[in-house]
């Protein structure tokens, strides 16, 4: 591999990784906001905030908390 390869190879690797870095904190925030979206309509519906559940927004069929 001669130089040109090398920087190539390091900086595609750089790339990759800023734009992994980038997408999994724009997932973060979505995420966030979606969790405040959720305690905020619950909230709206009477509930007290103080007896918050644990929303959950995963993958698995859950019915929307985690028990």
């Amino acid at each position: 591999m001669n130089a040109g390869q090398a920087v190539i190879v390091v900086g595609g690797s750089l790339l990759l990784l800023t734009a992994m870095i980038a997408a999994m904190f724009w997932a973060t925030e979505r995420e966030r906001r979606h969790m405040e979206r959720r305690r905020e309509e619950w909230v709206a519906r009477g509930s007290i905030p103080e007896e918050e559940p644990t929303f959950y927004t995963g993958s698995g069929g859950s019915s929307g908390f985690m028990s």
